[in-house]
């Protein structure tokens, strides 16, 4: 029963009980006719006629098959003709013109299946490290792409450099002497021979001079253009652009040529406390800092910018009003290079714990 129904239908009248009528049945899929009593043997008797009508072909067919295929090694080539061949045995002449048509169509998506895998990358860099990288690593595996792994000192022997079919050294063990020196990893780049670059999350994946250099060696950036990084990636330029096409903003300072410590401080006071200290680059929770009160700001501003520097590489910030009891809502946002875009839908982000999100919940609560 629940190979011809499915688990969730099966699991839901074990555990309630239901009982349904033949009718039900054959829409669930459990039968596939529903006779009067007069009329069964008949029908009996029309579906026994059709078997010993087409089992000696269905058996011809099938050692003609087996004799066929043997030895010769599975691919898309060998699995696609003979699904074509077992189609064709198993409807009458009246479903041929229909199995036809649909095979015809297959070969034409096949084909143009074929033309974009011919195009798909044969080998990527992967300017990352740990988690992120290893997920990507498995992704491009499942695609039959090789991969390149780049790593400091310290991870020399990490699980990234381990999976990756080739490895380079990009420098110390600093992030700022290796995973966001550019100059190390376009340099590796050129070496590895690599058709593309994925940058993960963090580090160099919002910087816009990272995907230029890329771009410029005449590889492919996977993510945003250095345009949209440039908008987006800051949030100050996001402030900003936000800003002008009316979209509301919490009040803040967001002002990259005013960075000086005093000026932030006087930034702080006139939005009025508590303030958030923000990273202007980057993401994860890091560089960010709740103020309460005046005499904390300036210890609050040297330790953002401490953790922006090491973790972004660049220490620029912006201050704005800190909400006591916020949510946080994300809606993604996916496009590709021949105009398809698609989102999905928004996700509860609200469950964090040190401006890092804990929980995501697709759909958010109360708002879907």
């Amino acid at each position: 029963m629940i190979k011809a129904i499915g688990e969730r239908q099966a699991g839901r009248y074990f555990l309630t009980a239901e009982t349904f009528d033949a009718r039900t049945a054959q829409q669930i899929g459990l039968i596939h006719a529903i006779v009067q009593p007069a009329d069964l043997d008949l029908e009996i008797e029309k579906i026994i006629q059709s078997l010993l009508q087409g089992a000696p072909l269905a058996q011809r067919e099938a050692k003609k098959l087996v004799h066929e295929v043997s030895g010769q090694p599975i691919n898309m080539a060998l699995i696609r003709n003979t699904a074509e061949r077992i189609a064709r045995r198993r409807v009458s002449v009246e479903g041929q013109e229909g199995i036809n048509a649909f095979l015809k169509k297959c070969r034409r998506l096949g084909k143009k299946q074929r033309i974009r895998n011919k195009a798909m990358f044969q080998k990527i860099l992967i300017a990352n490290r740990g988690e992120i990288a290893c997920r990507i690593m498995e992704t491009a595996r499942r695609l039959n792409i090789r991969t390149v792994a780049i790593y400091s000192d310290a991870d020399k022997s990490a699980k990234h450099t381990q999976m990756a079919d080739e490895a380079y050294r990009v420098g110390a063990t600093a992030a700022q002497e290796s995973y966001l020196k550019i100059e190390n990893i376009m340099d590796v780049l050129r070496r590895c021979g690599a058709e593309a670059v994925h940058p993960g999350y963090g580090f160099l994946s919002e910087n816009a001079n990272f995907a230029e250099a890329v771009q410029q060696a005449k590889r492919v950036f996977i993510g945003p253009p250095a345009s949209a990084i440039r908008a987006m990636g800051s949030k100050i330029e996001a402030k900003k652009l936000m800003e002008a096409a009316g979209v509301p903003i919490l009040p803040g300072h967001h002002r990259a040529d005013q960075q000086d410590d005093k000026i932030l401080l006087q930034a702080a006071q006139r939005i009025g406390f508590p303030v958030l200290i923000k990273a202007a680059a980057g993401g994860g929770g890091k560089g960010m800092r709740r103020v309460d009160q005046p005499a904390d700001f300036m210890a609050a501003l040297a330790s953002a910018r401490r953790e922006a520097r090491a973790a972004f590489g660049d220490e620029a910030v912006l201050v704005e009003k800190y909400l006591l009891s916020p949510r946080h809502i994300e809606i993604q946002v996916f496009a590709d290079q021949q105009g398809n875009i698609v989102h999905l839908f928004e996700r509860e982000c609200s469950i964090q714990r040190r401006h890092q999100k804990s929980l995501k919940k697709p759909l958010s609560l109360g708002d879907s």
